[in-house]
């Protein structure tokens, strides 16, 4: 004779259980109207998904009191983003749409899921690399767009160059010819001599008046004009 084993049936884990369920759906259902990029981490997506399942529960909750004519039960609690964080279904789901594979339970093997979903968390991993690659890569364009800019530029800086020296070298001519004219014009001149290269006053004793490191560019005219001259 046979007795029947007496099975224990835990209300609270069944119930658990059935909102677990309830809940993967949903957020799948969810996801599906969501387009990929839409978000910029995560948590962002958790937290929007919460707010979403909060408003549903809170539905579902008056709907079935307004079937049963009263509020047997306490109002569902908010729903919080750590809650979908935290539970490894929930964001498995999660993860998954932001690596963009919006993969579902049925579709990942047990020994994938350990603290995360491993699969949906290298992906992410191979996400972010591929945009900072995809930065890096803007970044070098940019510099050598910068760089062949200058380059091409350096032509009209050279010119811009090259005629301020014309104009200094211009400038600086006039000043020793003015110079030179004063020097051969002027009676009192006479008194004047360089001596060592410094242009000194016999009237004072030889006294410099002008060192020759300051003379230099009039000694220098002076020598092309009597070389010109020979």
């Amino acid at each position: 004779m046979s007795i029947a084993k007496r099975v224990y049936r835990n209300p609270f884990e069944e119930w658990q259980r059935d909102r677990v369920k309830g809940r993967k759906d949903y957020i799948e259902n969810a996801l599906q109207q969501l387009h990929e990029g839409q978000f910029d981490n995560v948590s962002s997506l958790a937290t929007y998904i919460a707010s979403l399942l909060t408003q549903h529960e809170k539905l579902l909750y008056k709907l079935k009191a307004s079937e049963n004519q009263q509020e047997d039960k306490l109002e569902p609690r908010p729903v919080s983003k750590s809650t979908l964080l935290r539970n490894k279904d929930y964001r498995m789901l999660l993860n998954s749409f932001m690596a963009g594979t919006r993969k579902t339970l049925g579709d990942v093997k047990a020994e994938e899921i350990g603290g995360e979903l491993a699969l949906p968390k290298t992906q992410m991993e191979l996400v972010r690399v591929k945009r900072d690659v995809e930065r890096m890569t803007a970044y070098i364009e940019r510099l050598e767009s910068e760089s062949e800019g200058r380059r091409l530029g350096g032509p009209t800086s050279n010119d811009q160059a090259l005629e301020e020296y014309e104009s200094l070298k211009r400038k600086y001519q006039m000043i020793c010819q003015a110079f030179i004219d004063l020097y051969s014009s002027a009676p009192s001149m006479d008194l004047f001599e360089i001596v060592n290269g410094n242009l000194v006053d016999h009237s004072s004793r030889g006294q410099v008046v002008v060192e020759a490191k300051l003379i230099e560019p009039i000694v220098e005219k002076l020598k092309e004009i009597d070389h010109k001259k020979i």
